[in-house]
């Protein structure tokens, strides 16, 4: 992307599930610094420093520079995130639940994001809620098997 206001440089921010996200201009890493307790990557740019925030969500990473927000990532569709935080429903089946279906919603909130095909994507989001359900009952079984 190029920030608003300037022609040049190239910046690239990349954002993975659960990271702080890492930002390059032109191929070099940028360090993160701070203001105020909220951090930021400073830019150098033909029109001076640029300050770029990040900020996260769930529907899609946004960043801003001189108050002009700028999509980093598509924003979710109200469905793509509900059909990818499904897995936290297996929260209900106690701990070993909660922590497959973490596991399973981080997944699949990095599944929703391939290019694929709309069924592709749904498939593989249902796929995944289906395997952590089975991968908990299983512990869930030999937990009881073992204490019983």
């Amino acid at each position: 992307m190029i920030l608003p206001g300037t022609t040049a440089p190239e910046v690239v921010v990349d954002h993975r599930f659960l990271r702080i996200p890492e930002v390059f201009v032109e191929g070099r890493e940028i360090e993160r610094e701070f203001e105020r307790g909220r951090s930021y990557w400073p830019i150098a740019t033909s029109a001076g420093e640029k300050r770029l925030f990040l900020r996260g969500s769930l529907r899609g990473l946004e960043g801003a520079v001189d108050g002009e927000r700028i999509g980093i990532e598509r924003p979710l569709a109200m469905w793509e995130l509900l059909l990818s935080l499904l897995p936290f429903a297996l929260v209900g089946l106690g701990l070993p639940g909660g922590v497959i279906g973490l596991v399973s919603a981080g997944l699949n909130l990095q599944l929703t994001r391939r290019p694929w095909p709309t069924p592709a994507r749904v498939g593989a989001l249902l796929g995944v809620f289906a395997l952590g359900l089975v991968l908990t009952l299983v512990v869930l079984g030999l937990m009881a098997a073992r204490t019983g």
